[in-house]
């Protein structure tokens, strides 16, 4: 880049056409509309919509061309007269994993205990001659009046032999899983990028130009918002989850995450 470049839209449009590339060209690799990177170039920052998506654009045309951006942002804000974002640190929650491998151990069947046939055969046996004996016993007895009850004593039922089945208990209902609390939203670029800004409690804590691969968690107690300028690119969780897509290719969305998930605010 030259030094006798002054402004951000003769630097921008010194990258463009010493990287050969036309804003059609530029347009189509940034989703930036053509019409916002010709008023970037003529130095005309009021259509971007604030100073966060005209530093989000100047990022992303810097890329397609294949120059550093930092140079041109810290122009921008020179020449808009507009500071950076103080950027607050936010320790990054690592997103849960799902294991590998099943943990289930299969355990040996128990060996089948067999009876011997010489057990089995004196069991038939005796059974046979308990059968004959009873018969006997039935047949040889001879019949026996039925006895009246004795007055004022009262008949008792006769027990059952055969043993009462005790009423399965109830199962236990399983205690409810407890809700989350605070927010905790997960960002990751799939494919292609992204600008990305991030509040928490009306605080910048996060703004750049990320691409494929890029992924981090954001926790707060009560709320974290998020301003995407290409929704198609980016997976959004909140509270856990494996993430969907923000909204369309190349559209500017805003979403919020707090304690009950994802809403727009």
């Amino acid at each position: 880049m030259s030094d006798v470049v002054t402004t951000l839209g003769a630097a921008l449009r010194a990258a463009r056409e010493a990287a050969g590339l036309s804003l059609e060209q530029v347009s189509a690799q940034t989703r930036v509309r053509v019409q916002l990177l010709r008023d970037l170039e003529q130095d005309r920052v009021d259509t971007c919509g604030g100073a966060v998506y005209a530093r989000g654009h100047v990022r992303a045309a810097a890329h397609a061309v294949g120059v550093d951006p930092a140079p041109l942002v810290a122009l921008f804000d020179r020449q808009s007269g507009t500071a950076p974002p103080e950027h607050v640190d936010v320790k990054p929650v690592p997103l849960p994993r799902a294991p590998t491998r099943s943990l289930h151990v299969p355990l040996p069947a128990p060996p089948e205990r067999r009876t011997p046939r010489w057990a089995q055969a004196a069991i038939a046996t005796l059974a046979v001659l308990v059968g004959l004996f009873v018969v006997g016993e039935t047949v040889g007895e001879p019949a026996t009046p039925d006895r009246e009850p004795v007055a004022g004593q009262a008949s008792l039922p006769i027990p059952s032999s055969a043993p009462v089945a005790a009423a399965p208990e109830p199962a236990a209902m399983p205690a409810p899983k407890p809700r989350p609390s605070g927010a905790v939203l997960g960002l990751r670029i799939a494919d292609g990028w992204s600008w990305i800004s991030v509040r928490a409690a009306g605080t910048v804590v996060f703004e750049d130009t990320v691409r494929a691969g890029w992924a981090r968690t954001f926790t707060h107690p009560e709320q974290v918002q998020v301003r995407v300028g290409n929704a198609g690119a980016v997976r959004v969780s909140c509270a856990g989850g494996m993430g969907a897509p923000a909204g369309a290719v190349g559209a500017v969305l805003t979403l919020s995450c707090g304690p009950g998930g994802l809403a727009r605010p």
